[in-house]
Order: structure tokens, then sequence, then C-alpha cells
């Protein structure tokens, strides 16, 4: 199991979609909701998630086990659980996930997202009938000073427009009121534009009340949704794992897996490997 796929559909389905194009403000309100995934030539991979200003946790099957994991936002840790296998292993909770998850006021700066870059203001422009404001960020990788370009949304603190070291451009645009699973939402277009002149886009429905988005689709028939969300508190038990647990690291867990999935070879159905990989 990959450390990363562990925290891979949290940090893609609830945090904002874990996309920096489209990056918008932590959920403003506590919910809970469905995540949904759809790719094209396969199942769905469906989640439950409950969402609060201090946690996120979601519930999925993998390998028909029930998994749990839990953020703990205020602390940066991140717990898996399987209760069938009787343990959990504990990380950190990647950075970019904390930044996104408890930025409430929306990206005020592109080194919001970048805290090692450099920001300068360039003033406000008017794009899309928007007012944004403009930035320079300057940032060094793999010994090169690069610097990119955004335009960032005054009202929805989301950049509308970037322009990245090579050419690459990404243009988010309003496309109008929608209605989706029953909330009244905005509609946001994404394109992206490469140097070579290939052209990609992307939909999103952005959902002012929780302010993250709440549906996507992508070329090819892509997916990823929240379904049957309900706004209000959350039970706060939902937020501590299961008695009983044993607490074992990563490498532990592999080797568990392993075991149990040579198991299922003997005559138990078997057991993929991995977990829903993020969107």
């Amino acid at each position: 199991m990959n450390t990363k796929n562990v925290i891979g559909l949290l940090a893609g389905l609830v945090l904002a979609w874990g996309n920096v194009q489209a990056q918008t403000a932590g959920p403003k309100q506590p919910f809970s909701a469905q995540a949904v995934q759809q790719v094209p030539g396969q199942s769905p991979k469906t989640a439950n998630m409950y969402v609060d200003p201090h946690h996120v946790r979601m519930e999925y099957r993998m390998g028909g086990r029930k998994v749990i994991e839990i953020v703990d936002l205020d602390h940066q840790r991140a717990l898996t659980a399987f209760p069938e296998l009787g343990v959990y292993v504990e990380m950190q909770a990647p950075q970019n996930v904390i930044r996104q998850a408890t930025q409430n006021a929306g990206m005020q700066s592109p080194c919001d997202l970048v805290p090692q870059a450099t920001c300068k203001y360039l003033g406000q422009e008017r794009l899309f009938g928007r007012v944004t404001d403009k930035w320079q960020m300057t940032y060094q990788r793999e010994g090169k000073t690069l610097q990119a370009l955004y335009w960032i949304d005054r009202a929805r603190r989301m950049p509308l427009r970037q322009v990245f070291p090579g050419g690459t451009t990404t243009e988010m645009k309003p496309a109008g009121m929608d209605t989706i699973n029953g909330r009244r939402v905005e509609k946001w277009v994404l394109t992206t534009t490469r140097p070579d002149g290939q052209v990609m886009t992307s939909q999103q429905w952005f959902d002012p009340q929780l302010g993250i988005a709440i549906r996507e689709t992508m070329q090819g028939g892509y997916l990823r949704e929240l379904r049957n969300i309900r706004v209000g508190p959350q039970d706060p038990s939902l937020f501590a794992l299961p008695p009983g647990l044993r607490k074992i690291d990563m490498a532990q867990l592999q080797q568990l897996l392993r075991g149990q999935a040579g198991g299922s070879r003997q005559g138990m159905p078997a057991t993929p490997q991995g977990r829903p990989t993020a969107p």
C-alpha cells in the first residue's frame, strides 16, 4: 500500500477536490455527504464523508473490508483504520491538505499554496467581468528561478487565470447558475491550454453555502461529486477511532495486507491490492 494512496481519496474528494487550478477555500460549514468517483470502464467508487471545522472522516470499502480515515486538522495528523483487522496507522497529514482545509478565507495570494515561494502584488484587473488581484510568483526548481502569474478572483478567492513557466495557461470562467443534487450552485469551466496547442476542459460546480466544489466532470467521461449532502453539526464520536484497535506502522500494515492477500489465494475471495485512488 502506498502511503500517498492512504489519504488520496480524502484529499481529492473532500478538500476542494485537490485541484490547484480550481483552488477554493475549505468547507465553510459542517456537513455529511456521499463522495462518488466515476471512471469510464470501471465501477463507481463511493465513500461516506463527515466534515466539521476540525476533522474530516471518510468510510469506504477496500477489498471487501471497511476502511475509516480521520484527519485531525488541529493536530495535523491522519488516522487510517481497518476495524476488521483490528489495526490502524497514524501519519502526518499533508501540508497542502491542511492548508486547504483550514483556509476558510480562500486563497489570498499564490504563496498560500507554495510557502517557499515569493509573491509580488501587481494590482487589480477585471477578467471575465469579475474583479481580480494579479500576482507574480517567483520560486526555485532544480536550481532555476521560475515565475508564474495568477489572477485571483476577489469574491471567490480562486485563480481565474494562471500562466506557468513554459507557456501553459489555465482559465476558469463563470458559466452561470445551476442546480446539482438539489443545491443551487455556480458553474465554472476550466480550460487548460498547453504550448503545443492542446486544450483540455473540465466543469466544476461550486456550492457557495459550503464553500467547495461539489461536482466536477472531465473529458472522457470522468466524474466526481458529492451527493446526499446534509448540512449541520456532526456527532463528535465520528471523529474518534473505534475502541480496541492496535496501532501499527505502515510497513506492518503492508505486511499484514500481503498476508491477507496470500490467504485469499488459498480459498478466500481475492483481495485487490491498493485502494480507490484520488480522482
